[in-house]
């Protein structure tokens, strides 16, 4: 999850590896290392890239959802709900389409800013 957040938020902010690695005193390779899993940041680094991008080290790790996609999680809930889809079990066919277009709507709604 920390791979995949911090690509997130090195692209929201329009910087390439290569630059985010001089603002934190790492190589390109680190940050690529970091967001391909491959490698995994120690305490300090984890505070710098926090502090770069304003937000918690929790959310870094993935320990806290944001805010889009906790309303994703709950319009697929609610969805699923007034359909009488229990997600814990098989879909049937009708079933798994008409959630994957509620899914896909609610991938519109979390990419609004």
């Amino acid at each position: 999850m920390f791979g995949k957040r911090l690509r997130e938020l090195r692209l929201n902010k329009s910087l390439t590896q290569e630059q985010l690695g001089k603002i934190i005193g790492k190589s390109k390779n680190n940050i690529s290392q970091y967001e391909t899993g491959k490698r995994e940041p120690d305490l300090e680094t984890l505070n710098k890239f926090a502090e770069i991008f304003n937000v918690k080290v929790d959310y870094l790790l993935g320990n806290k959802k944001t805010k889009k996609e906790k309303i994703s999680e709950e319009i697929i809930k609610m969805f699923a709900e007034s359909e009488g889809i229990n997600l814990d079990s098989e879909l049937s066919d009708r079933q798994r389409d008409r959630l994957l277009n509620i899914v896909k709507k609610a991938i519109e709604i979390s990419k609004l800013k």
